[in-house]
């Protein structure tokens, strides 16, 4: 596609025009792959498009999600099945696709997936054989004359071979349900919690989740200590304010992630850190998905319940 430029002399008493003509690709459009599969699930994954920056629609995820597209699954060469639309989070927007089949640790998992109007797309990895092997040496809470600070201190027993961990804490919350000014019911969830490590292992620019590889630790025992702030601080209010006798609970997740997984979550999350930095280089976000975008990769978890 061809343009029509004119540059206006900036000395307007003498102006000229120049006529450029500017070869402006055509943009052909990409499927985006993002699913991430474990033994613990089933698969499930989203399906996207991407659009020419100038498109008013590039914003607008609920216009990026793509349906009606064939999407297959191979376990080591083996056809498992065909994915079909997730009729439960099918509400939230178009692309929510599923498959009734849990993986397994050390096979490799390869997608095909044809949609008109696209080039067919494949992406392959597999989920790590090895299982996190983490214990806990200390957790100590330190009260401030603001709020607590719980240190966690714990031990990656690493194998040898190339690893790549990830972690993820999460803290219990409450919903409470009022009668007046009574409590007549109280539902517990988890969430996020975000935590602190000066640990120079830790590459990754997320504080709800740190993705490391064990290139200082290959093979042996490795100690981190985490910091995370205010969790009691809003249990302790809920206590006193209402009478209860509620207790926080922690959950550590502790994955054994593939490389694929790894460099993706790696580059994404630098990519977040030098958003609307003007001078930063730009970052490409990594992906395994040939002739398209985003990632397919798999994980393996461990989880430690925490009594701060």
């Amino acid at each position: 596609m061809k343009k029509l430029v004119y540059l206006l002399s900036p000395f307007l008493l003498i102006a000229c025009e120049m006529v450029l003509d500017i070869d402006i690709p055509e943009f052909d459009p990409s499927l985006v792959v993002n699913g991430v599969f474990t033994p613990d699930s089933t698969f499930s994954l989203i399906l996207s498009r991407d659009f020419y920056i100038l498109d008013n629609r590039s914003d607008d995820l609920q216009n990026a999600g793509v349906d009606g597209a064939t999407i297959r699954l191979y376990e080591d060469e083996k056809e498992i099945g065909t994915f079909s639309k997730d009729s439960i989070r099918q509400a939230h927007g178009a692309g929510f696709y599923v498959l009734d089949y849990h993986p397994v640790q050390g096979k490799a998992y390869r997608l095909e997936i044809n949609k008109a109007g696209f080039n067919s797309v494949m992406a392959m990895d597999r989920i790590p054989v090895r299982t996190p092997d983490i214990s806990i040496l200390s957790v100590d809470t330190i009260q401030s004359e603001y709020e607590a600070e719980i240190d966690i201190r714990l031990q990656i027993h690493d194998s040898p071979g190339k690893d790549f961990y990830e972690l993820q804490m999460y803290q219990l919350d409450f919903g409470l349900t009022f009668l007046g000014d009574s409590v007549t019911d109280i539902s517990e969830y988890f969430t996020p919690a975000y935590f602190e490590s000066d640990n120079i292992i830790f590459e990754s620019y997320m504080w709800e989740r740190k993705v490391f590889g064990d290139a200082l630790f290959d093979g042996g025992h490795y100690e981190i200590l985490l910091k995370l702030r205010g969790v009691t601080s809003y249990i302790d209010y809920l206590n006193e304010m209402y009478g209860l006798e509620l207790r926080g609970r922690l959950v550590l997740e502790v994955k054994s992630i593939s490389e694929a997984y790894y460099t993706y979550f790696q580059t994404a999350a630098l990519q977040r850190s030098v958003r609307g930095d003007p001078f930063a280089q730009p970052v490409q976000v990594y992906s395994n998905v040939e002739n398209g975008y985003g990632i397919f990769a798999g994980y393996s978890p461990y989880r430690l319940e925490i009594r701060p």
